[in-house]
This record gives C-alpha cells, structure tokens and sequence, in this order.
C-alpha cells in the first residue's frame, strides 16, 4: 500500500505528472541517470511506478523530457527575455540571469549540468539544449557587433559562434564551481565573470568600432 493514497485520489493526471517531473528533477539531480531508479522517483512523488508509467514509458523518456524543459526554461529566462541596451548590457543581464536561475532552483541546475549519462540518446538530447543555448548566446553577440565581413581575420559568422561558445564554457564552468561554493555571494560570481567576459568581449566591440 502506499504512503500516499489520500494525496493520489485528491490530484489530478496533470497534477501527479507535475509531481512526477519535479520528483525526477531531484532524483536524478542527486543520484545521476544511471542511479535514480524509477521506484526512487515514484516514491518522492507520492505514487506507485504503475502511476510514472501511465505517464512516461520508460526513465529514459522522463529525463530527455525534463532535459528539454529545463534547458528551454534555462534558455528563455537568460538569453531570450534579455533586453538590455547595448552590449554591456545584454552581457550583464544574460549573466545575472543566468546565475539567479541556478540559485534559485539548484536541483534543476545539477541535473542539466551533471555528466551527461552515457546513454546514446540521452546525450543527443543533451547536446541538442547545449546547441540552443549556444545558437541563442550567438544570437545575442550578433546583435551586439557592427556588421563585419571578419573579426580578427576569422569570418563573421564563424566568430560569432566561437565568441558564443567560449563565453557559454565560461558561464557554465564557473557555476560548477559556485555549485560547491555556495558560501560565495551570487553578486560576487557575477560581477567576476561579467568583468572577464566584458574584458574580452568589449574590446572585440571597440576594435570593430574603430
């Protein structure tokens, strides 16, 4: 019998798969793809592994979906709603963003960027948000930048992309690291990496001014 019968008769469908996501959320943020078991999440979330089934066929199918609403959830909110004026700007929202996310739901953080597990496709799925995250990031940077045939003698278009690349490594790095820090005030993290970034990417911008 389970510890939750009341709960379960009272929610509905859409109510338990909502359960079902944040518990897998936790699990696996916790535990890793290949060590959270289905009975684990079901448990968390108040139902029976019957209950998960009739939701997701199989643990593969619930975390390439939390993946993918996770990351678009992830992307939006840092890359998407950023409207700040000018490149300085754009840059420090993104980041402020992107670390107020992590901070204020660090079981969702830990489960996009545990290792990604070493199923086939699950890491397909991985790699498809990472490559929205950085065509977005690449999004930004193109409309920072005058139009350029080059910069620094690499095509435009390809510099936007490593420009994108480079800075979204960075921002991820760092909040791993943050991750066991988390004595280290956000406004710190922030204000560090914006410095590094701006020092890097600004003088692209003035030298393609100039």
């Amino acid at each position: 019998m389970s510890a939750h019968p009341d709960t379960r008769l009272r929610l509905s469908a859409a109510e338990r798969r909502e359960r079902i996501l944040q518990a897998g959320t936790e699990v696996f943020a916790e535990h890793g793809y290949s060590a959270g078991s289905v009975g684990d999440i079901a448990a968390r979330a108040g139902v029976v592994a019957s209950v998960l089934y009739d939701h997701f066929g199989s643990k593969r199918e619930l975390h390439i979906e939390l993946l993918e609403l996770h990351g678009e959830a992830l992307i939006e909110r840092s890359i998407n709603q950023v409207t700040g004026d000018g490149p300085y700007e754009l840059l420090r929202e993104s980041i402020d963003a992107f670390y107020r996310f992590v901070e204020e739901d660090p079981f969702v953080w830990r489960f996009l960027f545990r290792d990604p597990p070493s199923d086939p496709e699950i890491a397909v799925a991985h790699r498809r948000v990472q490559e929205r995250a950085t065509a977005g990031i690449a999004r930004l940077v193109a409309s920072s930048v005058p139009s350029s045939e080059s910069v620094l003698d690499v095509p435009a278009e390809r510099a936007v992309w490593m420009i994108a690349k480079a800075s979204q490594e960075a921002t991820q790095g760092l909040a791993e690291w943050w991750w066991e820090h988390r004595e280290v005030p956000r406004e710190q993290v922030v204000g560090l990496l914006l410095a590094l970034l701006w020092e890097g990417f600004g003088g692209l911008v003035e030298l393609l001014n100039a």
